[in-house]
């Protein structure tokens, strides 16, 4: 075990240090400090500040947040803050540094950014969960930060960690004693909740998580409000092991994204259909599931063109919409800017349907788009890509229209020529991978050729 580091320290109502022992000093490696703020990250700060606002005179709390130490590395600190019955008095913080709290090797175990623990300590503490008691009854959920690549891409990555820190400080928060939490990759969380029973208490818990990263990040930035999407069951109500409880709630993660974010989803077997034993609702299989069929329609493509079946091709728009989640496609006609035709994906309160609908695209022709064009005729034109100072047109263009990306594949091949151009809109689930991207070239050029 390695030794044990606590220190007791002083403040004012606003945080500035009015005593402390030397070995916080040293902890820190200063000679003199005036505030925490001066060791304290300030994300982790503000949290310390509405912990210590929102405590009641003569009672205290418990927290945690980070402090720069000697070596410059930013160690995980639990704090108990404690208030005097008079106000205006000192404020008394007893210092836990938790890395020293734990035995030595388990280090591997915890994530550095946010002080939860990793993907690898978290799936641990499940599975000697379900293990060591099959019988007992939790909650089992995964979290993920909607539009967090748009936070990357808008504001830089520096500003993405500290979104992860934030929401990681709101979810331990709200969990509390009820459950464990771990970040699990990226801005992904795992949440198990075992001292939660019923359906009533997990609703409370999972809105209350909703609630604050909604409510923290409603003015984050220009059209992007942050919020969380939340997916998981019961166990062992519906599955036997970690890796089908988990696939469970990936599948329910999955909805609650397709659905519009900013939600959470629990399986409930009379609305979600049952649990196959051949699949345990595998997102894995999902997606191979997916893949097959984008062959098949590809086949079916050219088939029908063999079989001069030309009037197929409205048909083939409306299945490769379907099968790669695409809220738009159009068809330009040589050198038209107005399309011929065109596919929307609109939802009613019967679900999502496609219409037929018509778009005028007036710097289709232009430099812009051209010379995103390379030689295999393609183009993915990400709005959070293009420089503001080479593409504003097309920047002010994208964003009246919704658009987050385009892809354009150029038809030099065909009699009339123009242009194919699927489109993603700003709130779209979507998330086009490489080899989606190659089966829309094929697709198009298919298209091309034939019709």
């Amino acid at each position: 075990m390695e030794h044990f580091k606590k220190f007791l320290i002083l403040t004012d109502k606003e945080l500035n240090i009015k005593e402390c022992n030397p070995d916080f000093m040293q902890y820190i490696g200063r000679s003199g400090i005036r505030g925490l703020d001066e060791v304290v990250p300030p994300q982790d700060m503000m949290q310390l500040r509405n912990a210590v606002f929102a405590i009641d005179p003569g009672r205290q709390c418990l927290t945690c947040f980070r402090i720069r130490t000697e070596a410059g590395s930013l160690n995980w600190i639990a704090a108990n803050v404690a208030k005097t019955d008079t106000p205006d008095e000192e404020i008394q913080i007893e210092l836990s540094d938790i890395q020293s709290m734990k035995i030595q090797g388990t280090m591997a175990f915890y994530d550095k950014m946010t002080g939860l623990l990793n993907k690898q300590g978290i799936t641990n503490y499940a599975q000697e969960l379900m293990g060591r008691y099959p019988r007992k009854t939790f909650y089992f959920f995964l979290l993920d930060i909607d539009h967090f690549k748009m936070v990357n891409d808008t504001f830089g990555h520096m500003r993405g960690d500290e979104v992860i820190i934030d929401v990681a400080h709101i979810i331990r928060d709200v969990i509390g004693k009820r459950g464990t939490v771990g970040r699990i990759g990226g801005d992904e969380f795992m949440l198990v909740l075992e001292n939660v029973q019923t359906e009533a208490d997990l609703r409370l818990v999972l809105g209350e998580v909703r609630d604050a990263v909604r409510e923290k990040y409603e003015n984050f930035g220009d059209k992007l409000n942050l919020t969380v999407s939340m997916g998981g069951a019961r166990f062992p109500d519906y599955t036997e092991s970690y890796e089908e409880m988990f696939n469970l709630a990936d599948r329910m993660l999955y909805l609650a994204k397709m659905k519009g974010r900013d939600r959470y989803i629990f399986y409930t077997p009379a609305i979600h259909g049952p649990v196959h034993e051949d699949e345990k609702m595998s997102s894995a299989s999902h997606r191979a599931a997916g893949e097959s069929e984008k062959t098949r329609l590809l086949m079916d493509c050219i088939t029908q063109a063999c079989r001069g079946n030309l009037s197929a091709e409205k048909d083939s728009i409306k299945q490769m919409m379907g099968l790669f989640d695409l809220d738009a496609v159009y068809l330009f006609q040589g050198e038209d800017t107005d399309s011929t035709f065109g596919l929307e994906r609109c939802s009613g309160a019967a679900g999502d349907n496609l219409r037929e609908a018509k778009v005028s695209m007036p710097n289709l022709h232009s430099k812009e788009i051209l010379s995103q064009i390379g030689s295999n005729q393609i183009a993915v034109i990400n709005i959070y890509d293009l420089s503001k100072e080479l593409y504003s047109d097309l920047i002010t263009y994208m964003d009246a229209q919704g658009c987050r990306v385009m892809v354009i594949y150029h038809l030099r091949d065909s009699k009339k020529g123009g242009y194919i151009v699927y489109i993603n809109r700003t709130d779209s689930a979507c998330r086009l991978s490489e080899a989606d991207l190659s089966d829309l070239t094929y697709y198009s050029h298919l298209f091309e050729l034939f019709w």
